[in-house]
């Protein structure tokens, strides 16, 4: 975890960087899906895990999902076809659209 993470200045700029990027509309729905997940989450640890086809990428200074979370997802999913993009952080379908879309439609297509 990043270290301010536990601060509320660090969630106050999480919040403003996501309605800079997609407005209070799209960041209150944001947040709203994250709820939703976050509500559900003994439902789905209690279900079988995801055996089939699986892809995972991240970029190397991401500071929510660090490299030992990335590892942790690769143990759970072995065989994953794994990617590390240089910089650019945690929300790579905003900073890197053309290369998040290039690598979602090779894996689909691949699979």
């Amino acid at each position: 975890m990043r270290p301010g993470a536990l601060y509320p200045q660090f969630w106050i700029e999480q919040v403003l960087t996501a309605t800079d990027a997609a407005g209070s509309a799209g960041a209150a729905n944001s947040y709203r899906l994250l709820l939703e997940l976050a509500e559900g989450v003994d439902k789905l640890m209690r279900g079988p895990g995801w055996a089939g086809p699986t892809v995972i990428f991240r970029a190397d200074d991401d500071p929510l999902i660090t490299t030992t979370h990335a590892d942790r997802l690769r143990d759970l999913h072995p065989g994953c076809d794994f990617r590390t993009f240089t910089e650019r952080g945690h929300s790579l379908l905003i900073s890197r659209t053309a290369d998040y879309i290039e690598v979602g439609t090779e894996f689909l297509t691949r699979t």
